[in-house]
């Protein structure tokens, strides 16, 4: 019987891509640079504002080193304009909303662990009114190692006092998958999200669906 289930947050819960596309484009914006489209960003999010910058840094600079001294900066760029974006353009995947009231119905946990800093995290999820439905929040920031590292996953099971028999971890990328296999905990993948061009299904995860609302068959 399946006791927890720790969520990913942006593009398995919420479609946050054109926010995050608008906040790197400022970025970019600021140290004339040219813009990238949305499409560009959701093959590159997932593993969290250090990783993304550089990646979309290195699309218009090959020096590394040169990478590193705009890192810092180029980082609290984003993660400013984010902020002030307050969510405007970040909407909830269909039936998110249903599927989380369904399992609190069920007195099921529920956690988020996500690579989005821990703040931002909450800040998102109270703006889309859903805070209540989660015991907590692990960020990006929360421990040493992002995603796909099992720490964030590990110590939001020791919050929880879970046991990886009685968990699952519900996401959308290989991120998600090689946490969760690393914590011992089963995967349940969605494909509406930000794969990072990997199929998904190759990974041979424990379900793979393409509609929250199918968690309720599989859980």
């Amino acid at each position: 019987m399946v006791k927890n289930i720790f969520f990913d947050l942006d593009g398995t819960l919420i479609n946050s891509s054109k926010d995050i596309t608008l906040a790197i484009n400022k970025m970019l914006e600021t140290l004339s640079l040219p813009s990238v489209d949305i499409k560009t960003i959701e093959n590159i999010i997932g593993k969290g504002y250090p990783t993304t910058v550089r990646k979309v840094l290195s699309l218009f600079i090959e020096d590394s080193n040169h990478i590193e001294i705009l890192a810092p900066k180029a980082i609290k760029i984003v993660s400013k304009t984010y902020k002030q974006l307050d969510g405007a353009n970040t909407i909830l995947f269909p039936n998110a909303l249903e599927i989380l009231k369904y399992f609190q119905s069920k007195n099921i946990k529920m956690a988020l662990v996500t690579n989005k800093d821990e703040k931002a995290a909450i800040k998102i999820i109270s703006i889309l009114k859903l805070l209540d439905f989660f015991e907590i929040t692990i960020g990006g920031d929360s421990t040493k190692y992002y995603k796909p590292h099992p720490l964030p996953l590990l110590h939001a099971m020791k919050e929880l006092n879970a046991k990886a028999e009685e968990s699952i971890m519900v996401g959308d990328s290989i991120n998600d998958y090689l946490c969760a296999n690393g914590a011992g905990v089963k995967t349940i993948l969605i494909s509406h999200g930000y794969n990072n061009g990997v199929n998904l299904k190759d990974l041979k995860p424990f379900a793979f669906i393409d509609n929250l609302i199918e968690l309720k068959d599989l859980i």
